[in-house]
């Protein structure tokens, strides 16, 4: 499978020698018609339900790319809110993504930029863990990168 930063830059570190069964679910961030955030959190707990059903010394690891906010090929290229940023790195390190599910496609774009779709992988992932918390373990608005740059630790 050809695959792009998002999930070879994760897995080069998760599995250098690539040796790990992996099965990527992709999420149209993209392009209308995109799914919505209710949408994408009802897959993530698709995913988790499966992963919970597994054998019990089967170790799995889930992992969700995607930038927070930034405008790609626009006339915002280069814009980035660090307070909807924040906003979305708040819900999802306390687990508690409900309040943005509602989220329309025009809201996001208006704050958090064409980029700031991909936020629907970070809703997927809290889907799929029901009850987790998250740590915000790095938060920066990287202006050469144009994107607001976010790593979270989601666990039990």
């Amino acid at each position: 499978m050809e695959s792009w930063d998002e999930l070879s830059v994760p897995l080069h570190f998760l599995t250098p020698a690539g040796d790990v069964p992996i099965a990527p679910v992709y999420t149209n961030c993209g392009a209308p018609p995109l799914p919505t955030l209710r949408r994408c959190h009802q897959v993530g707990a698709f995913v988790g339900a499966f992963v919970r059903a597994r054998p019990a010394a089967e170790r799995v690891a889930l992992v969700a790319t995607g930038g927070v906010s930034h405008w790609v090929g626009t006339p915002e290229t280069g814009r980035i809110n660090p307070e909807w940023d924040q906003r979305v790195l708040d819900h999802v390190a306390r687990g508690d993504v409900a309040p943005l599910l509602d989220w329309t496609w025009a809201e996001i774009e208006r704050d958090g930029g064409n980029g700031g779709q991909e936020i629907r992988n970070w809703i997927a992932l809290i889907g799929a863990v029901p009850g987790w918390k998250g740590d915000v373990l790095a938060y920066e608005p990287v202006a050469e990168w144009i994107t607001g740059c976010a790593t979270v630790w989601v666990h039990p």
